[in-house]
């Protein structure tokens, strides 16, 4: 596990950063496809503004596609995106959050005809806002890795943005969970 991080300081106080990249100079190893899943219960706006923002972008395609379980079993959803090629929307009665990433993963399975070790799932929260282009670093950085990994993003507060609500999380018997750090003091 490692984080990657980018420090800079300014000899005048009126500097400021413009831009900052990563740059690696890798070949892609293999060609992997993305699922990514979502499981909603009544929070249909955030859904569909994320799905939007990625069917803006052209993010989704025969390598990069989308399954919603919608736990409210509505037609909002599933008439929204009827006529999207690479989304399915999959309604149901309310089986929680594990019943419906568990049904989103099975159905993920019977939409991927061949399923092969490049193919990975993406679970996402309903009430996220997103970057779209995400998605697509997050699919080429699994294809110049050589090793298989588990992958976990950052979430933030939307009314308080300073306020961390996770970041690689992971069990331990010594220590418990703790969650909502201020990301001000995480220098």
């Amino acid at each position: 596990m490692g984080i990657f991080s980018l420090s800079a300081y300014s000899r005048k106080d009126h500097s400021k950063i413009i831009a900052a990249n990563w740059l690696l100079d890798a070949p892609t190893n293999k060609k992997v496809s993305l699922t990514l899943i979502i499981c909603t219960f009544k929070k249909e706006e955030y859904v569909i503004s994320n799905v939007n923002k990625l069917i803006d972008q052209n993010v989704l395609c025969e390598k990069i596609k989308f399954v919603i379980v919608d736990n409210s079993n509505k037609f909002v959803l599933s008439d929204k995106f009827e006529n999207e090629k690479y989304i399915t929307v999959l309604r149901q009665n309310n089986f929680g959050g594990a019943g419906g990433f568990s049904r989103g993963m099975l159905e993920s399975a019977f939409l991927n005809e061949n399923i092969t070790d490049n193919d990975y799932l993406i679970l996402m929260d309903d009430d996220i806002i997103f970057d779209p282009n995400i998605i697509l670093k997050t699919k080429i950085l699994l294809e110049i890795n050589l090793f298989k990994y588990c992958i976990g993003g950052q979430m933030f507060d939307s009314h308080n943005p300073n306020v961390l609500e996770a970041l690689g999380t992971y069990f331990s018997k010594e220590e418990p969970l703790k969650f909502s750090k201020n990301s001000r003091i995480l220098i």
